[in-house]
Parts: C-alpha cells; structure tokens; sequence
C-alpha cells in the first residue's frame, strides 16, 4: 500500500485500450525480475516514485543498482525517461 501506483494501472497486470493498441502495465514487482529487455520494466505515475519490498528476514545491503536502457537499444531511440536523481 505505500508503493506508488503503477503508470496505467494499479500495480496489477491490466490492460487499457491506446490509440495504438492495446497496453498494459507492469506491476512492481517487475523491478524484482533479472529480465532487462526493453519495455519489461514498472512505469510508476507522477515524477516520484517509491516502492517497498518486504524481505522474509533482516539483511544488510552492499550495492543497490539502478538501471535503464541505452538509446541504442531503445525502441523510440531516446531515453527520456530515464531516472535521473536517486
């Protein structure tokens, strides 16, 4: 309940209708996935974001890693998107 909404859904997988087609949108836990193909990411609404990850113990993170794809391998050739501050 306190992970931001999904862009386009409520962080379930639902599907809406485009003027290009149809859509849907990716739930949280999608950040979670090893997959890092171009569209199989969370798209959240506004320009902040939060989620949160409840763990089945305590741990102690080294390294977290954000990560976004290239303009090369983008579908529209541009990354405007992309997260800026952390």
């Amino acid at each position: 309940k306190r992970t931001s909404k999904s862009y386009g859904g409520q962080g379930k997988k639902t599907w809406w209708l485009s003027p290009f087609g149809f859509s849907s949108a990716n739930p949280p836990q999608t950040i979670l996935q090893p997959r890092i193909a171009p569209g199989n990411c969370w798209a959240f609404q506004g320009s902040r974001g939060h989620v949160v990850i409840q763990l089945p113990e305590q741990i102690s993170p080294t390294a977290f890693t954000i990560w976004h794809i290239s303009e090369v391998v983008s579908p529209s050739g541009e990354v405007s998107s992309a997260p800026k501050d952390f």
